[in-house]
């Protein structure tokens, strides 16, 4: 990897902001990068970040303030799916909005990585140094957290992005699977739609590299 300028530490800060901002899951994180971005020196920050990484390029060994933002990794928990008890809102399938819960049954629940801006803003730099080579790789057909990549050039396009918005790739799985599933109705051949929803992917899957 070529040195780590100033100015792809910013591109990478636009981009991760861009995404938390169209990112509706993680309130934790929004509320973090607003503390962070509110504090002052913000350029002071990321100048330092770009020369911890340049020195680690080039030493190969990690120094103490890399070491202590790794040390701060840690994630958090949050509710997936509460239990429909008697007292709860929902009866069948009417939702009663003034009817007050005190306690609520927690069935399952989601754990997110919480840890340091700065971490968040290496990821996002190796998507923009080397993710973007996986991406032919992976191919047209994976929806989730796709690439916005340049037609012409071996880089991301969209000028602040980092991953297309997912409600738009969404409903162009959606729309090219009931065309495809239209085009062969209409030469006279029945058809079948299956969808899956494979539960709890990403706390499931163990990925070799």
């Amino acid at each position: 990897m070529t040195e780590i300028t100033l100015d792809k530490i910013k591109e990478s800060y636009s981009r991760f902001k861009a995404y938390v901002y169209y990112d509706n899951f993680n309130l934790s994180l929004r509320s973090q990068l607003a503390e962070y971005e509110k504090e002052d020196g913000l350029d002071s920050k990321l100048s330092i970040l770009a020369s911890d990484l340049n020195s680690f390029f080039s030493t190969g060994k990690l120094n103490k303030r890399l070491t202590a933002l790794i040390n701060q990794s840690d994630f958090i928990v949050l509710p997936k799916h509460f239990s429909n008890s008697g007292y709860s809102q929902k009866k069948n399938s009417i939702l009663i909005s003034n009817q007050h819960v005190e306690d609520y049954k927690v069935e399952s629940t989601t754990k997110i990585f919480h840890g340091p801006i700065e971490l968040h803003l290496i990821a996002t730099l190796w998507i923009l140094e080397e993710g973007i080579n996986l991406h032919n790789k992976i191919g047209f057909d994976s929806y989730g957290y796709h690439l916005p990549m340049h037609p012409e050039e071996n880089k991301l396009g969209a000028e602040k992005l980092l991953f297309t918005k997912y409600f738009e790739k969404y409903q162009e799985w959606r729309d090219k699977g009931i065309k495809a599933a239209k085009n062969q109705i209409e030469e006279g051949n029945d058809v079948l739609l299956i969808s899956l929803d494979i539960k709890n992917f990403f706390h499931s899957t163990h990925i070799d590299f």
